[in-house]
């Protein structure tokens, strides 16, 4: 429970500082989930962790224009 309510603290953190579409809030959200998952609350972990596959995908993965530009160079 303490790790679970460490790992909000980071994301609210990180979300301040960084915004909620950064991936460095994705991993946080992931390290969230992963302590909800430990803890069996799985109703809440697992949109936890799409939302961060989400916005690593729009942020990191071919999604991102950035990457598209890249890869063609």
């Amino acid at each position: 429970d303490a790790a679970e309510k460490y790992a909000g603290r980071v994301l609210a953190f990180r979300e301040i500082s960084m915004g909620n579409r950064h991936p460095k809030y994705a991993y946080a959200l992931y390290r969230l989930a992963e302590k909800q998952l430990m803890n069996g609350k799985f109703d809440i972990a697992i949109p936890n962790i799409e939302k961060a596959m989400d916005i690593c995908a729009d942020t990191l993965g071919k999604e991102n224009s950035r990457y598209a530009e890249a890869v063609n160079t």
